[in-house]
């Protein structure tokens, strides 16, 4: 069949939007018609240059829609199921599946930016033949994509589209980061690097475990309001001084049981770090750019006893996350419709990513058959 899809041919130019050639599903194989699909941060990176993948390739990875074919052995989902779509298929086998860390799956996570489906073939063709790449598995930037069934997870239909998109990548890193990963204590305080869309789901997802305190540092005061919504309780602005000498004034002379970064900034690492208590856990999520390097102080490390660790996609598992997620949101306890800012048909998918660039939204959802 033939699809709509945005491609990236060249890094630092607009996407193209294309006609291109999608083939049959395969062997566990599912062909979904996307509905919703939220623009990235890590979109945003290979776009710019900063992260590199084969070209050229359709992009997205944050989407959700209705399965309208399915390849054999197929049994996870049928024809006219509603899904959100994970980028971490799981085997189900290996080590890390059978340990309950599936997003470290054996089978996907070192494969991720291969730029083609678990078989190591692609889908995707243009005009003239040549094979287009996909992207983390799904390339939901398209009016429907092939991907693996293991990142198909049946979702309730009452759940909207749009919010249930962004379950496949912000919400799940963000909440499980603080869930999953932290597992964050009530009553505890939580320093939140990064206002972003991950960032504002570490700080529900914090809210959600019971912290009592929720600090957000951003170089945006103006996101701070937004944040509110969400469960922060106070703001610094780094600008306005050294952050640790912020952290102690306003928590008494204490810092953070938990710190957490959303940027990928090898500065905001550092500080993460530093603002972090004794005894803490300072969490790593923003994914830096290639060759980025870090530097800890390495004679207190010992002696500070902080846990410092990474949390790839909020640790999620996503058979058990994503419906949970979505049945706590139409419970009405956790906000997903207000990280939507703006809905966009796939031919001004562009003016999303340049809003992403000005930093006036949280999320940009991108409804390709509109």
């Amino acid at each position: 069949m033939t699809v709509k899809a945005a491609v990236l041919r060249t890094p630092g130019k607009p996407l193209i939007i294309e006609a291109l050639a999608l083939g049959n599903p395969r062997a566990h194989e599912v062909r979904v018609r996307i509905e919703a699909t939220g623009l990235c941060h890590s979109d945003l990176h290979v776009i710019e240059g900063d992260m590199k993948v084969p070209l050229p390739v359709v992009l997205g990875h944050e989407g959700a829609g209705v399965v309208e074919a399915v390849g054999p052995e197929v049994t996870r989902v049928k024809l006219g199921d509603h899904v959100a779509l994970s980028w971490a298929p799981e085997c189900g086998v290996c080590r890390y599946c059978v340990g309950g860390r599936p997003n470290l799956c054996t089978a996907s996570a070192p494969r991720v930016l291969d730029g083609t489906l678990l078989d190591g073939s692609t889908r995707l063709a243009d005009a003239a033949g040549e094979s287009v790449f996909h992207y983390s598995f799904l390339s939901t930037f398209a009016e429907s994509a092939v991907v693996p069934e293991a990142s198909c997870i049946a979702i309730d239909r009452e759940a909207p589209f749009a919010p249930a998109s962004l379950v496949g990548c912000a919400v799940m890193t963000g909440i499980g980061a603080a869930v999953n990963t932290a597992k964050v204590r009530p009553g505890s305080t939580v320093a939140v690097l990064g206002l972003g869309g991950v960032g504002l789901n570490v700080v529900q997802g914090a809210a959600l475990c019971g912290a009592e305190r929720v600090v957000g540092i951003d170089s945006n005061p103006a996101k701070a309001k937004t944040a509110e919504i969400f469960g922060l309780t106070d703001f610094l602005d780094p600008r306005a001084g050294p952050l640790v000498e912020q952290m102690r004034a306003l928590l008494g002379g204490e810092l953070a049981d938990y710190a957490f970064e959303a940027i990928g900034n090898p500065a905001t690492m550092t500080a993460a770090y530093e603002i972090t208590a004794r005894g803490g856990t300072v969490v790593y999520i923003g994914i830096a750019s290639d060759g980025a390097k870090l530097e800890l102080p390495a004679t207190r490390l010992p002696r500070e006893e902080k846990i410092v660790t990474g949390s790839f996609y909020g640790g999620a598992r996503p058979l058990l996350d994503f419906p949970k997620i979505l049945d706590l949101y139409l419970k009405g306890r956790l906000k997903l419709d207000e990280l939507v800012t703006e809905r966009l048909p796939l031919k001004k998918i562009n003016e999303g990513f340049d809003r992403m660039r000005r930093g006036d939204a949280i999320r940009v959802v991108v409804e390709p058959i509109s």
